[in-house]
């Protein structure tokens, strides 16, 4: 009977306690929890949370603070500090998924042993702080985890979670990298620094031991498949060893960025080209395919997307050019496994996309063309009829000595020289036998002059237009002539506003060297 009375009471105040908590009523939960020793370590969720849990949940850091002072006795810390919800996390693990230093800070004053303690699902607080992108958590938590891993001879920094991903592994799948200073490489820095502050000791083991695993997926391996530059810059400072590191295909750092199309990567990579990472670059993968044979193949992996099959063309030639150029003269093995050269690949694999790009080019060239011929015959005709007339002594022209005259004669001229150039540009276009070298430079070339000229040709219509009919205006409806002459350039306007993101583009392509993100990219 007596123990029932016990046990209801400690309902009661357990209860309370979790009333209060969930009320945020700090002030009264703390009394209680001050006046039971048992409740410390009690779990008073259906989650299996304890008031401390709750506390760092609520980011209630006084009251973080006051519980973990009332830890005087190895006993009591852990059964308080190390306690384990459902999942297996500890309040320290909840301070680092939100990120609040200040929490991460009072837990491992001194405890950090708190950082070594893994999860359900095999993380320990510092893959959390990771995992959710809390860089300054993170940060507060490595120098502890650097002193554990040194102190015991094991590793809380590499390690694997269940899923065998490490915390530079899940900081990458969350996204924790888009933006102008990259948290993966302050991470990866972050490590470098506290490294050298404790002895290279433990990253020499480290290094050791992905050496021993051999192919696995290990983060400079993911970040050079993803294109995350700073990161592949910030682990080749920190272990530059981890340049060696293959795919369970045998594709390392650089076959991973050139098959991927990641040419900000690959130039990072080529920074590094010595002596000793020269054979990175000679390597091959499981069938014998070089870096030049991966530049070769036309893949569903495009991340310089263009508009037009021509366009796309142009950055796969120049990629493949620019690969092969890298490197000197007959330094990538010829043939793959399958006895197939880059070059035979190359042709192979972009066979559709030379036909597409081929087929895009013939229809905007017919497309504008019907327009510069239409102009150059509009410019032609006015150029030869003078507005006044001629004088009969003379023959010289009646308003020579106006200015609206002269602009007439110079832009009708201009109309009628740029269409012609325009019309030649796209006949050459239309007449090319669209080889694969000619998509480089020749066939973009040529459309973006004719599509300067077509632009030009159109603007110079409109002014030499607009100047002969000013004549007409010029006494009685002067005052008009403006905004009609502004109506007038109206849909030569939106022609060119349409037709701008292609020109852009263009240009873009045209006098790039290498093929880049695209432009939103680099913003």
């Amino acid at each position: 009977m007596a123990e029932n009375i016990g046990s209801t009471k400690n309902d009661e105040v357990r209860r309370k306690l979790f009333d209060w908590a969930m009320q945020g009523k700090w002030d009264e939960a703390m009394k209680l929890y001050k006046q039971h020793l048992w409740l410390r370590s009690e779990k008073i969720t259906k989650d299996g949370d304890t008031a401390l849990h709750i506390a760092v949940r609520d980011r209630q850091e006084w009251v973080v603070g006051e519980m973990v002072k009332l830890v005087t006795t190895p006993e009591q810390n852990e059964g308080v500090l190390k306690s384990q919800n459902d999942k297996k996390n500890t309040p320290l693990h909840l301070a680092a998924s939100i990120g609040n230093v200040s929490m991460c800070e009072c837990f491992t004053k001194e405890h950090n042993d708190l950082v070594g303690i893994c999860n359900e699902d095999g993380e320990n607080p510092l893959f959390l702080a990771a995992r959710h992108g809390k860089i300054k958590a993170f940060n507060c938590l490595l120098p502890k985890a650097l002193e554990l891993s040194v102190a015991f001879k094991t590793d809380h920094i590499h390690c694997r979670n269940k899923k065998g991903e490490t915390i530079l592994h899940c900081a990458i799948d969350e996204g924790h990298f888009n933006s102008n200073w990259s948290p993966m490489e302050t991470m990866c820095k972050a490590i470098s620094q506290a490294a050298k502050k404790l002895g290279d000791e433990l990253l020499s083991e480290i290094e050791n031991k992905n050496q021993e695993k051999g192919k696995l997926w290990t983060p400079i391996l993911i970040a050079a498949k993803n294109g995350i530059k700073e990161m592949v810059e910030s682990i080749l400072i920190c272990s530059p060893m981890a340049i060696h590191d293959v795919s369970p295909e045998k594709k390392n750092v650089v076959l991973l960025a050139v098959e991927n199309r990641h040419p900000h990567v690959y130039k990072v990579l080529l920074k590094n080209v010595n002596n000793m990472t020269d054979s990175v670059f000679g390597a091959v993968d499981n069938n014998g395919n070089s870096a030049l044979h991966l530049a070769a193949m036309f893949t569903d992996n495009k991340p310089w997307l263009t508009p037009g099959a021509s366009l796309q063309m142009q950055w796969e030639v120049k990629w493949f050019e620019y690969v092969k150029k890298s490197m000197r003269p007959n330094f990538f093995p010829a043939l793959n496994n399958d006895k197939e050269s880059p070059q035979q690949i190359f042709t192979d694999k972009h066979k559709d996309l030379v036909q597409k790009g081929g087929e895009w080019l013939s229809s905007t060239a017919t497309s504008c063309s019907v327009v510069s011929t239409l102009i150059a015959t509009v410019a032609f005709a006015t150029s030869t009829t003078l507005p006044g007339g001629n004088k009969e002594i003379t023959g010289m022209p009646v308003l020579e000595l106006k200015p609206a005259f002269h602009l007439f004669a110079i832009s009708s001229l201009v109309a009628l020289c740029s269409s012609i150039t325009s019309t030649i540009m796209f006949l050459a276009i239309l007449t090319s036998r669209n080889q694969e070298k000619d998509f480089a430079r020749y066939l973009p070339g040529k459309l973006l002059v004719g599509l300067t000229t077509l632009f030009v040709s159109i603007l110079a219509v409109l002014v030499s237009f607009c100047s002969a009919h000013f004549f007409v205006l010029q006494k009685d409806l002067r005052m008009y002539a403006l905004p009609i002459y502004v109506a007038t350039c109206l849909p030569v306007t939106l022609f060119a506003i349409a037709q701008l993101p292609l020109y852009v583009d263009l240009i873009w392509v045209t006098f790039s060297k290498v093929p880049q993100p695209p432009l939103e990219d680099n913003a």
